[in-house]
């Protein structure tokens, strides 16, 4: 079998989990990897795969923007046409998440997208967006979803221990938010509900790094207002994963956009059943087992009736879809579309 070699350029290929899990994967597969670390072996690579393309072409500062725009683009352009590499984008989002230069980034994805040889989405949302908002050529685009995390994570403690490491009584409900407290994932908007509704049999645990002074400052406020809100707002590490998603009865994504979210998968790989936004990307993910709200008061419809809704079986229903997301199938896929691009019949 034919190796192919792989440079990623900025996305380390140590640090993200959904990257160390895609490229174990496609070394099973006799794909070579490397990153920015062993920069000359892009000139030995077949194929450049860039993740997370806006980080390429948008900053947080305008005149950054403007530098690095015009440097990664002319470097890839070079490499394509001249040294006649083949261009793999996955695009894990169809808009970067501060969206700050709404212009700039638009014209950075057309471009980006247009130089590809093959663009990986995980959803079919994420399919029909990128054809209607960058134009690019739907035969170049290939849907391969995003992998399960159910053997990356720790996950060796029971319910009962998960608890009392957190001094939680097991007759509360619990309810899990999990990831970055970002304004697109609808935290301001959750703290209003927080802020209004009462529930005294439940359990909020809000755990991550919020976005900026306000947010963080509003959680404070809340946490400590509120005995029934646990805040832990730092980065969790990996190792204390288990313990929060163990101890709760279900997560809550009230995010308002996403293309792909890695922390529902997350949610789905410890059998966790989710509340989430009425997303399409969502419902894609998750069918019925999901369990959506469009408005605070569908939440709080959610939440009175919380014992009717058979988390027992949704738990089961999530943790299948899960296990579906093998990454060696991951990878297979992945790879045909390597094969593709470097053999087209």
């Amino acid at each position: 079998m034919r190796e192919y070699t792989v440079f990623t350029f900025l996305t380390p290929l140590d640090k993200h989990p959904y990257i160390i899990q895609l490229y174990d994967a496609l070394r099973r597969e006799h794909i070579k990897s490397y990153d920015f670390k062993r920069f000359f072996k892009i000139f030995k690579a077949n194929i450049i795969h860039l993740h997370w393309i806006e980080y390429y072409f948008v900053s947080r500062y305008f005149l950054l923007t403007l530098i690095k725009f015009p440097i990664f683009y002319l470097f890839f352009l070079f490499n394509k046409l001249i040294l006649k590499k083949r261009f793999v984008i996955t695009l894990h989002n169809i808009q970067s998440h501060r969206n700050k230069f709404p212009k700039i980034e638009k014209f950075g994805f057309i471009l980006y997208l247009n130089l590809a040889n093959a663009i990986i989405v995980h959803n079919k949302w994420s399919k029909e967006q990128a054809i209607k908002k960058y134009h690019v050529d739907p035969k170049k685009v290939r849907i391969i979803p995003h992998g399960n995390f159910i053997k990356y994570y720790k996950n060796t403690i029971s319910k009962n221990e998960a608890r009392k490491k957190l001094k939680l009584n097991n007759s509360d409900l619990v309810i899990l938010l999990f990831g970055g407290l970002s304004k697109y994932k609808g935290i301001t908007g959750f703290i209003d509900f927080l802020e209004k509704e009462k529930f005294p049999n439940y359990k909020f645990i809000i755990c991550g790094k919020p976005e900026d002074y306000e947010i963080s400052n509003r959680l404070r406020t809340l946490s400590n207002q509120n005995s029934r809100i646990i805040l832990i707002d730092k980065y969790i590490l990996d190792n204390n994963l288990q313990k929060y998603f163990n101890a709760c009865d279900i997560g809550i994504l009230p995010y308002k956009k996403i293309s792909t979210s890695g922390v529902l998968y997350l949610f789905a790989s410890f059998g966790k059943s989710m509340i989430l936004k009425d997303l399409e990307s969502f419902r894609e993910s998750l069918g019925n087992a999901g369990i959506y709200y469009k408005t605070n008061d569908d939440l709080h419809k959610i939440l009175k009736n919380f014992r009717r809704l058979n988390l027992k079986k949704r738990n089961k229903q999530v943790f299948e879809i899960a296990k579906r997301l093998s990454w060696n199938k991951i990878a297979k896929k992945t790879f045909n579309t390597y094969q593709n691009i470097l053999n087209p019949h």
